[in-house]
């Protein structure tokens, strides 16, 4: 089931892409497409993200440059506003990448009915974009009270090992897991 992603690079006053971080290239944003198509196989999905386009968008929209995640909803409505300065598509999910390093952040996603944007900022995090993309899909975390998926964990925010997940799912440690087990343990660790 294909599902069109078009990716939108907000350059700065000089037409250029930000110098450092997960997105400066199209060749970054390649990889992170296939990566999501790779993590998506993986999980016996038939969901494939095609790439309609990764374009520059103009300098008039350089004030963008260092819009943070908050900065989503503010994007929304200026890009419907203005269909052609923004590039917006209506058969798409609109990626805007800014130029913003932020640490603590690496994107946002809106869920259904809005699900039609994602704002990426500049951080070293790989596969943000994958997870941004299953916010787009209807998916939530699996720490979450109802996840919607009926084969993930009991899962915790807080939990830092896969140890933690395996003995308040199945009372032992991850190493002493049967193979099935440890498959259930990695598909909602990861």
């Amino acid at each position: 089931m294909p599902v069109r992603v078009s990716i939108k690079f907000i350059v700065d006053a000089a037409g250029n892409r930000a110098a450092s971080g997960i997105f400066t290239s199209d060749a970054d944003v390649r990889f992170e497409m296939n990566t999501s198509d790779e993590v998506f196989a993986g999980m016996d999905s038939e969901v494939r993200f095609v790439v309609t386009e990764i374009i520059d968008l103009p300098t008039s929209l350089s004030s963008y440059f260092d819009a943070k995640i908050a900065d989503k909803d503010t994007i929304r409505s200026q890009a419907t506003a203005n269909p052609s300065t923004w590039s917006w598509r209506t058969n798409a999910i609109n990626v805007y990448i800014s130029g913003v390093q932020d640490p603590s952040a690496c994107g946002v996603s809106s869920f259904p009915p809005n699900n039609d944007i994602i704002l990426m900022v500049q951080n070293n995090l790989p596969g943000c974009l994958t997870h941004e993309k299953g916010h787009s899909l209807n998916l939530f975390h699996t720490h979450e009270s109802n996840d919607g998926c009926s084969d993930t964990l009991a899962d915790n925010s807080g939990w830092t090992s896969k140890d933690q997940m395996a003995n308040a799912n199945y009372g032992s440690d991850y190493d002493l897991l049967t193979a099935a087990q440890k498959d259930a343990v990695d598909r909602t660790w990861h």
